[in-house]
């Protein structure tokens, strides 16, 4: 395709007949602007602080509430029913040296953990049963515990680690902090939401309207009824902006609500009627459709040619060589031969397959490039010689094929019976 395309030597007549010809492909939508006034709650708590005082009065009602938490990691051996002399052989490798968490994998009945070295996370004493928290409490890091008894059998307990999380004035400052701006901002929101919604019917002016709430009103870009980036992405505005209200009566739409506690008011700015392009901001693009048109007609014109040398009795590869094009010879292709264009290969197998004799067609690349292919010869394909594996993956696909299908026909037969009621 490429060469053809590169042949192609545009006129300036050319251009411009091709251009009068189809300028119906060359109009620019209309468009709008739109003036804007969005309310969110970022807007007033990205601006707020809260004094020390009031922190700490919050802190000082919270203070009974919180509380100060330990948290323990813990590791075991877990034997429904162990002999003394299972537990003495534990008890004897753990005094030679061998870890817990080897012993763990080796002998815990506890599948959950074994593989973990007998790992079970962290406790703040009300995970296990008591008298495995009580005796977790006991130890020491890295401690191991006696045999300490519950309903699941028999454990023994390894301290692997403490975190205590220490409730204080300092620790809660940041979250309190948090907190108290989220009231004020929930309370900002809902005020400036009611007189938003007030101000804005029947507005003839956003700025005003803006002023008087401490807000910003914004002018978008110019975007078509596709939409943009920015505010006009949003399908509501995007809605709004378009309607007839906003776009021919001029009025501000309602308070528009956007998800996430952001709500707009938009309001026609300026209403950018469908034009013509001029050829000179669409040239680029008209020699680029018109190149691509020369180029695959004469691809098609010289594809025919060569078809007709063939048809006419020349060989198809004296042909190919004759002209200096690629030719490609290809022996007992599979579906799974590799080294073949994906496409070729595909257009090769939808051929029929009871030809007696060589059978010549062409088709068209996705890119554009024409290819003739010749189909010299089909052999048929031998289930027989499939693996076990291959057979299984066949039968497969053609019981999921066929349940596709039948499900389809059951849709489409219940789509065809139902009653819609509105």
């Amino acid at each position: 395709m490429q060469p053809a395309v590169d042949a192609v030597k545009l006129s300036d007549e050319q251009i411009s007949a091709y251009y009068e010809a189809n300028k119906q492909r060359y109009q620019a939508p209309e468009q709008v602007v739109i003036d804007y006034i969005e309310l969110n709650p970022e807007l007033f708590s990205a601006t707020q602080s809260v004094g020390e005082e009031q922190v700490r009065a919050r802190y000082e009602e919270q203070r009974d509430s919180l509380e100060s938490t330990t948290s323990r990691q813990a590791a075991h051996i877990l034997l429904a029913q162990p002999s003394n002399a299972v537990l003495a052989e534990i008890n004897e490798k753990l005094a030679a040296g061998e870890s817990f968490e080897a012993l763990a994998k080796e002998y815990s009945e506890d599948v959950g953990s074994a593989d973990f070295g007998g790992d079970l996370g962290y406790t703040s004493g009300d995970t296990f049963p008591e008298s495995f928290e009580t005796a977790l409490a006991a130890l020491a890091v890295d401690e191991i515990s006696e045999p300490v008894v519950t309903d699941s059998g028999t454990h023994l307990i390894k301290l692997l680690d403490i975190q205590e999380q220490i409730v204080d004035f300092d620790s809660e400052r940041a979250r309190i902090e948090q907190e108290l701006i989220s009231e004020l901002t929930d309370v900002w929101l809902v005020e400036k939401l009611a007189k938003l919604k007030e101000l804005s019917y029947n507005a003839e002016n956003l700025a005003e309207i803006a002023a008087d709430l401490e807000l910003t009103a914004q002018v978008s870009e110019p975007f078509t009824r596709a939409g943009a980036v920015g505010i006009s992405a949003n399908p509501a505005v995007l809605k709004a902006a378009f309607s007839s209200e906003v776009l021919e009566d001029s009025y501000a739409s309602e308070v528009l609500e956007l998800g996430g506690d952001r709500y707009v008011v938009v309001k026609l700015n300026k209403s950018i009627p469908a034009r013509q392009k001029d050829l000179a901001e669409v040239q680029v693009a008209v020699v680029a459709s018109l190149t691509d048109q020369l180029a695959r007609a004469s691809l098609a014109a010289r594809g025919a040619e060569l078809l007709a040398r063939v048809d006419s009795g020349e060989n198809i590869e004296a042909v190919a060589k004759a002209e200096d094009l690629d030719w490609q010879v290809v022996l007992d292709a599979k579906r799974s031969t590799g080294g073949i264009n994906n496409e070729v290969k595909r257009f090769a197998f939808q051929l029929p397959a009871t030809a007696t004799e060589d059978l010549v067609e062409s088709f068209y690349t996705r890119s554009g490039d024409f290819v003739v292919v010749a189909l010299t010869a089909v052999e048929a394909g031998d289930s027989s010689k499939l693996s076990r594996e291959q057979k299984a993956s066949l039968s497969y696909a053609g019981v999921s094929s066929t349940g596709g299908r039948e499900l389809q026909a059951v849709q489409q037969s219940l789509r065809i019976s139902a009653d819609i009621e509105l």
